[in-house]
């Protein structure tokens, strides 16, 4: 039910960053300009902040302004490979070959899309409209009323 957006920020961070916020540095003292997280809401109610309180992102090197954040995923599996959802698979499906069988990654299977498995249009996601859409090309479960 979220979007989440990583972001540079020159914020002071505790009793760590708390120099000036536009210090270019040296690399010998702890620099404000860091990595910052937040969520925003997927499906926001009209008049509220869809936004939620941003965190410092760890692991940062105290003594670097860090430039650029991304989210990067791993490379899809392929057909057969082992995998938890949809979503990493090649193909776009996840499921057992037989009951109680594990998981692997799967072409198109028979029937519906299950929740972020690889759908082209609501109708094929399973329990859509009431509650799967298909959004960015993945069943995504609807925000609750």
């Amino acid at each position: 039910g979220y979007f989440w957006v990583v972001f540079t920020s020159r914020r002071a961070y505790g009793n760590v960053a708390t120099g000036d916020p536009y210090e270019v540095g040296d690399g010998t003292r702890p620099v404000a300009k860091k990595l910052w997280v937040a969520a925003v809401d997927l499906s926001p109610k009209p008049g509220v902040d869809p936004s939620h309180p941003a965190f410092y992102l760890p692991g940062q090197e105290l003594n670097a302004g860090n430039m650029r954040g991304y989210w990067a995923v791993d490379p899809c599996a392929s057909t057969g490979a082992s995998c938890a959802t949809g979503a990493q698979c090649c193909a776009g499906f996840c499921r057992a070959a037989t009951s109680g069988a594990p998981l692997t990654c799967a072409d198109a299977p028979v029937g519906c899309a299950r929740e972020v498995e690889r759908c082209t249009a609501d109708k094929d996601c399973c329990d859509a409209p009431s509650s799967f859409t298909c959004l960015n090309g993945h069943c995504a479960r609807n925000a609750p009323h």
